[in-house]
């Protein structure tokens, strides 16, 4: 539960009559990518996305990047 241990460092804090909450930049920095995650994985278009990547590999028509040759070479079932 990495959200829970997180809240407890928060501090709370009011600039005027707006409350605040400050976390350290390490623990947002955890957060905002936790987050990040989470808006991805709700939104439709990273749905689609995903089902026509998984498409592709089903179909065998992925290719990946030999880094050493710089050549290109069909994936291999993933």
């Amino acid at each position: 539960m990495i959200i829970s241990t997180l809240l407890s460092k928060t501090k709370v804090q009011k600039i005027g009559k707006i409350p605040v909450v400050i976390l350290p930049l390490e623990d947002w920095k955890k957060f905002e990518g936790i987050m990040e995650e989470y808006l991805m994985s709700h939104s439709q278009n990273y749905r689609r996305s995903v089902k026509r990547a998984r498409q592709d590999i089903a179909r065998g028509n992925l290719y990946e990047l030999n880094f050493s040759t710089g050549k290109f070479r069909r994936a291999s079932g993933i």
